[in-house]
């Protein structure tokens, strides 16, 4: 009897284990989405105040009688460069949030399968 109260009590222990550790990958997963939220949020706004940029200056350039073709193409090309390295960071920190995942759910696996 001693045995079977030893085992029951070391099953309670892994079941608590277990569900600790589904609690902080779940935690951790819900964590990572907001900041996948936030990215995009804020890239959204980037985006827009971009765009704004754009308008107001486009706008202020047809004002000018003086200004020709080669100030609205350079003004392309800074608002392109911007939105290049919009682009690539938004690529970079994207990927960081992708590899943050998969290394918590390597992780959460691995100290599950321990269990």
């Amino acid at each position: 009897m001693e045995k079977l109260d030893d085992l029951q009590r070391a099953l309670r222990e892994k079941q608590l284990e277990l569900e600790q550790l589904e609690d902080d990958y779940y935690n951790h997963s819900n964590s990572i989405s907001e900041q996948f939220c936030e990215l995009d949020s804020r890239r959204s706004e980037l985006e827009a105040l971009l765009q704004e940029t754009y308008e107001a200056t486009n706008y202020s350039l047809r004002q000018d009688d003086v200004i020709n073709e080669e100030s609205f193409h350079l003004m392309n090309q800074i608002i392109e460069s911007f939105q290049i390295e919009l682009d690539t960071e938004y690529d970079n920190e994207r990927r960081n949030l992708l590899d943050l995942e998969e290394e918590r759910k390597q992780t959460y696996v691995k100290e599950r399968y321990a269990i």
